[in-house]
């Protein structure tokens, strides 16, 4: 009996008394009536269905518009097989009294699920799932069995919901009409295979072994109007002497995690490694922190799309078979937690590897050969339920799949273009790379990549700062003031940021669906506490016409390169300078002046300068410092004969009367 029926009888009840008898017939045709569904009845708790059909037809017969007859015969076709006919008697009691029955719209929902139908069955299974949300009154189903069933149901709907996205996303793969091999530029007599598509489509990372002596390393191609350029080593210090594989970038595209094998900070055969990528630079090389890596083999890591958590393939103790899937979580302090395994509805006892992770966090991929499959190894994908299971995971079928290997596959950040390795026939020789084009987008929730950068409203500099993000882990701004977030499309996010010298900043932001292949801009600006009015040089001030006989006292700090945080010995200079210049003086006027030495792109130097002079103004704020004028000037960099070092610099400029005052 299927999953569905459970509790037959309370089923069978449902469909033959639950909705009463019509009113308005007599009394011989009533007891007709009963006689013909009692018959039914029984028929259908014995599971003699042409029977109970029999006498569903003699109901009707007596009274064609009887909506209990009508259903009993639809459950008849069902429990038949007979799912066309089941589905278009469901489909006409509720056309003609939609209030009939909640429960019908979920029976509905799973003939058409059977037919294939999986629009249409999502579409009643959340319409089902409405009316617990609205308690839909109008509906007479109110009876302790009734509920009974309806309880039943509502428990197995997100289970129902997961199975029919499962099958859209596979049915997707099976309208899939060709799949290409990318040609000679990437693929070659040898192995390549583990893809990786930027965020704009237009760079492929993948792996390649030369030869079977060789090591492997990671190749980078670029695609042009003629097709795929002729891949290269990526090179620089994730490259080595040893087998470097399977790249895993952040969907910012500011962090790789790769496989490395056989170095000497290797714990284990290979561990997942990362890096920081600046530009074409990657700096930072080194292992992941935390339990990921250990004395087993560690490989193949999918990061999901927050950076959050993390998905690899291990062969450390306690597993189902050869290679199992794991997960992890990065721990406040950065490092990755403990790593559980996703348990035997993913792994098998043989071999689960190359795991990808949607953008949405809802939809596993990954390779098998513990799974039914076509081949030696196939493409598998598997939904995550409200309750943090997976689904059964589900074959993607031909002609993604075939008689050979399969592994890795990628999705492009638009969902619509997808790349995999196969030794299949008709390639260049081992594993080579094929991609194919998907007919719609693939049903996972639509993401929208954001990226903003948190600015001083002033001075327009960056500020590194932690955002708080609502229902959500903090994510850091770094120096350059930006943050990156992975939010549903159409949603909106509430960031609530608080850093020292700057108001509470609170706002909520619309994100809308948005095109992945650049990044959804927000500028957040901070207001500062404490704000100087800024001139701009060439304005000049002749401070004698304001105070006759005022003199000038100056006070030089010094800043490391690229710097602009007063150290602890500068603050104790100036704390000096200041006590000494406000000891019997009235003070006009400070005018506080940043520099910046030569080096480096002009506005930079602009900025940097005006972050100097900006540390020393709120540094006086502090000394609850008050005078009648302050001025903040940055003036950039400065060409002269003295060593950069001696122009990186902030000029304290006090003016004051000789005369004993009120200056403070």
């Amino acid at each position: 009996m299927s999953r569905f029926f459970r509790h037959f009888a309370l089923w069978v009840w449902l469909v033959v008394c639950g909705s009463g008898m019509v009113r308005g017939q007599s009394a011989l045709e009533g007891d007709r009536l009963r006689h013909f569904m009692q018959q039914a009845e029984a028929a259908l708790l014995e599971k003699n269905y042409p029977k109970a059909l029999r006498y569903f037809d003699k109901a009707l017969k007596l009274r064609p518009e009887y909506s209990a007859a009508r259903r009993g015969k639809g459950a008849c076709y069902e429990l038949m097989g007979r799912y066309p006919e089941a589905a278009a008697l469901y489909e006409a009691i509720l056309a003609d009294y939609p209030e009939f029955s909640k429960s019908l719209y979920f029976d509905l929902a799973r003939v058409h699920f059977r037919l294939g139908n999986y629009a249409r069955a999502l579409e009643l299974f959340e319409q089902f799932g409405a009316f617990a949300d609205s308690g839909a009154a109008v509906f007479s189903d109110r009876s302790p069995k009734e509920q009974e069933y309806l309880k039943q149901c509502y428990e197995q709907l997100p289970e129902q919901i997961r199975l029919v996205q499962v099958a859209m996303d596979v049915a997707k793969f099976r309208q899939v009409e060709e799949v290409l091999n990318l040609g000679p530029g990437v693929n070659t007599a040898a192995d390549e295979y583990f893809p990786w598509l930027s965020r704009d489509g237009q760079t492929l990372f993948y792996t390649s072994r030369l030869d079977e002596s060789d090591d492997e390393d990671i190749f980078v191609a670029r695609r042009t109007r003629k097709g795929w350029t002729e891949g290269v080593p990526v090179g620089g210090a994730v490259q080595s002497p040893m087998n470097e594989g399977m790249t895993s970038f952040l969907r910012n595209g500011r962090r790789v995690y790769f496989t490395a094998c056989q170095r000497r900070e290797v714990l284990g055969p290979c561990d997942l490694w990362q890096a920081d990528v600046q530009g074409t630079r990657l700096t930072d090389v080194g292992p992941v922190t935390g339990y990921v890596n250990s004395a087993d083999w560690e490989s193949q890591a999918a990061i999901s799309c927050d950076g959050g958590t993390l998905y690899f393939a291990s062969t450390r103790p306690g597993g189902y078979g050869g290679s199992d899937l794991y997960v992890c979580h990065r721990l406040p302090d950065g490092r990755w937690g403990q790593p559980e395994n996703l348990g035997p509805t993913i792994n098998t006892e043989g071999d689960e590897e190359a795991p990808y992770i949607t953008p949405d966090g809802k939809v596993l991929y990954f390779s098998s050969d513990g799974h039914p499959g076509l081949g030696e190894q196939d493409l598998f994908m598997s939904r995550l339920g409200e309750d943090g299971s997976w689904s059964e995971p589900v074959n993607l079928g031909e002609p993604v799949n075939s008689g050979a290997r399969e592994l890795g596959i990628f999705i492009s950040a638009d969902g619509l273009e997808a790349f995999f390795a196969s030794d299949r026939a008709g390639g260049y020789g081992g594993m080579d790379i094929y991609h194919f084009l998907l007919p719609q987008a693939l049903l996972a929730e639509p993401i929208t990549f954001v990226e903003g950068q948190v600015l001083d409203s002033v001075l327009k500099v960056p500020v590194q700062c932690m955002v708080q993000v609502a229902g959500r882990p903090p994510v850091e701004a770094g120096p350059d003031g930006k943050f990156f977030l992975c939010a549903p499309a159409d949603s909106h996010v509430h960031l609530t940021i608080e850093v020292d010298d700057y108001y509470r900043y609170q706002r909520s932001f619309h994100i809308p669906e948005w095109d992945n292949s650049r990044f959804f801009p927000l500028e957040i600006l901070l207001e500062p506490e404490f704000q100087l009015p800024k001139v701009a040089p060439t304005v000049q001030v002749n401070f004698a016409e304001r105070s006759e006989g005022a003199k000038e006292t100056r006070h030089t700090l010094f800043f490391g390169f690229d710097e602009a945080t007063l150290s602890a010995d500068a603050r104790l200079e100036l704390d000096r300078f200041l006590n000494a210049m406000l000891d019997g003086r009235h003070i006009v006027s400070i005018e506080i002046v940043g520099y910046t030495d030569d080096s480096g792109d002009a506005a930079y130097n602009l900025q940097l300068s005006e972050r100097r002079a900006r540390a020393v103004a709120v540094h006086l704020k502090r000394r609850g410092l008050r005078v009648d004028e302050i001025y903040l000037e940055g003036k950039g960099a400065t060409r002269n004969d003295r060593p950069r070092w001696a122009n990186r610099k902030v000029e304290v400029v006090v003016r004051w009367n000789p005369a004993e005052g009120d200056g403070l």
